[in-house]
Formats: structure tokens, C-alpha cells, sequence
């Protein structure tokens, strides 16, 4: 069996648990989060989480927990590494990623420190189990409310929707794995951001860590995006399965956030058929009832930026002309007529 104890840091349990785990033969690591990273990045979009190799200082709290049997140097086969695709002058070739392998290398899992990262920690759970491994506690992983652009996020690229790529992490350790992977520009984005606050487009390394200190960002609180160089984008209103109509977003000369609140002029737009079937799928998706749904839409079609659980609706408004304060609760009214006569 081969096992991975997650946690932040190894302590007495951990080098206990993996020191017996050893003992009998399986092939066990204490596997910081720091060493691990969920993204779309790779393998045509699809979502994946990868680790990079602990050293064996790193799995162990103190050498004297393993009296006779030392944590080991995992070599995981080059099969699990991740791929992603260059572009060169004869087309486009996939090339391995150095040195990071897929999680689903591991046959078991055993969570330690979760409360911390709940969120994160909740997401790769849910994935462990939708690839039938062996995971304690399982109840960690058997709901997802997917509140936040994490949530998200993962949903929607397990499902194989057309997101933005996208890396989230726990630490700034992973975050040097990271950027060994992502173009400058790039997005830097609070989970819990609204209004386009929170969101930053950073153009350097130097520009990054200057950033992460002066608004005191835990990187395990963000999302990674890659820029997309396309001038505005749709914000989709939702309520119910029904489409309330859509508004075009366009940045100020000079800006690049397409947020109503931020300044960017807004009108409405008709939107076709392929963006009124994403936007509505997105929502059932994720067991939602009101969303605003923001597409952008390059040359190489629709791509899906975020859901958001509790839009604003005051430029949609004054753009579409919608009463969008009658129609949810129009809503709400039909929804509990509908359960008062059950």
C-alpha cells in the first residue's frame, strides 16, 4: 500500500503513525500541503492535484521517533508526471513537468490538520474519493457546497466546463513550484473576492511578493489565474434555470477589470445559444438557484472566469433594464407556493 499522511507539519502522531506504517512494509510519506497543488494547468484543462517529493527531513517531527527504520525518498514513475502543452515553430508538442507527479500515485490517504485549510482540504478529499481511494476520515470529502471561487473552480473544471487555468496552493513554498509554470501577466484573486476587489493582475515575481506583503495575502487564501487578453467580458444573470438577460463589460481607457463597481462602462447584449447553455449549466452545476455567471469570450471561445453566489445587480439593471429585485422574488414567491401545496 502506498500511503500519505497530509498535514502542514510532522509532530509526534504523525512520526508514529509513520513510523508503523514503514514498519510493516507499505510505502508511506508524511506529505506536507505545502508540497501539493490542485490546478487545470495541465493535461488539456483538466483539473488534477499534483505533489513534489518530501525529503526525508521533512516527513519526520524527530529522527529519534525512527529507531530503526528511516522515512524513505519516494520515486514515483515518470507516467504520473503532468503534462503540458508548448507551442513551437512545427505545432504544438506535450513535454512532461519536471519533478511533479499525480497525487492518485497514492493508494491511501490519512488527513491530519483540516481545519486550517477546510476548504482546501474538503476539494482534494472530494477528488481522492471520486478516484475510489482509501481516505480517513472519508466524511471530509463527502459534502461540497462550493461557496467560494475555489469551490468553483474545482467543480467546474473536474466536469471538463471551459475555465480559466488556474493553480490554488496553501503555501509560498508550493508557490516557487508554481511559478515555474505560469506567464507573467497573471491574476492574483482573493476566493472570497466581490465587486473586483481583491483581484490583481501582477506583471513580475518582484511585483508578486511586494503584493502578497503590502495586503498581507496568504497565498493559501487565493487563486492563481492565467491572463487572458481579451477586452471585457459577459456577466450572465441567473434565477432558477431562467436567464434574466446578459450585459457586455469593458474596462476604463487604461484599466483591465471589467467590474461594473471598478468603473467599466456596461450594455446589454444578446448572447448565443452556446453561452446561454454554459451559464445555465454552470448553476445546475453547482445545485444553485441565483448567480451572476462571468464568460469571457477569446477567439477560441467561451471561458468560463467565476460564478457569484451574491450579485450585484445595480449596473445590470441600469444596462438591461431588468427588475431583477421582481424576479427573485417572484422567484421566492412560486418557490413557496410550490412547497406549501407538497
Amino acid at each position: 500500500m502506498k500511503l500519505a499522511i497530509i498535514g502542514m507539519n510532522p509532530y509526534y502522531e504523525s512520526d508514529r503513525i509513520l513510523y508503523e506504517a514503514l514498519k510493516k512494509g507499505h510505502e508511506a510519506v508524511y506529505l506536507s500541503k505545502r508540497r501539493i497543488v490542485e490546478t487545470n494547468f495541465f493535461n488539456d484543462g483538466n483539473f488534477g492535484v499534483y505533489f513534489t517529493v518530501p525529503k526525508v527531513d521533512e516527513q519526520m517531527n524527530s529522527e529519534a521517533n525512527f529507531p530503526d527504520n528511516r522515512p524513505l525518498v519516494l520515486n514515483p514513475d515518470s507516467s504520473f508526471n503532468p503534462t503540458k502543452v508548448t507551442k513551437g515553430i512545427l505545432g504544438s508538442k506535450k513535454t512532461p513537468i519536471k519533478d511533479l507527479f499525480d497525487i492518485t500515485y497514492f493508494d491511501a490517504f490519512l488527513f491530519r490538520e483540516v481545519s486550517k485549510t477546510l476548504e482546501w482540504s474538503t476539494i482534494l478529499a472530494n477528488f481522492l474519493l471520486s478516484h475510489n481511494k482509501t481516505l480517513v476520515d472519508e466524511k471530509i470529502g463527502s459534502e461540497m457546497y462550493y461557496k467560494s471561487k475555489h469551490g468553483t473552480f474545482y467543480k467546474t473544471s473536474l466536469d471538463h466546463y471551459p475555465y480559466a487555468k488556474t493553480f490554488t496552493i496553501t503555501s509560498k513554498t508550493s508557490l516557487y513550484t508554481m511559478l515555474e509554470h505560469i506567464s507573467y501577466p497573471f491574476i492574483v484573486k482573493r476566493s472570497e473576492s466581490s465587486k473586483g476587489k481583491g483581484v490583481y493582475k501582477v506583471e513580475s515575481k518582484q511585483e508578486l511578493f511586494s503584493l502578497l506583503e503590502d495586503e498581507n495575502l496568504k497565498v493559501g487564501d487565493l487563486l492563481f489565474q492565467e491572463f487572458i487578453q481579451y477586452s471585457g467580458d459577459i456577466r450572465v444573470f441567473v434565477v432558477g434555470q431562467k436567464i434574466l438577460g446578459a450585459m457586455r463589460r469593458e474596462p476604463k481607457a487604461g484599466q483591465w477589470k471589467g467590474n461594473v463597481a471598478q468603473g467599466a462602462d456596461a450594455y446589454p447584449v444578446e448572447i448565443s445559444d452556446e453561452v446561454k447553455k454554459l451559464a445555465l449549466d454552470v448553476v445546475k452545476l453547482q445545485n444553485a438557484e441565483l448567480r451572476g455567471v462571468d464568460i469571457m469570450l477569446p477567439n477560441s471561445g467561451p471561458v468560463l472566469i467565476e460564478t457569484n453566489s451574491a450579485p450585484q445587480f445595480r449596473g445590470f439593471e441600469a444596462a438591461t433594464g431588468v427588475n431583477v429585485g421582481k424576479e427573485i422574488v417572484e422567484y421566492i414567491e412560486q418557490k413557496y407556493a410550490k412547497l406549501s401545496n407538497t
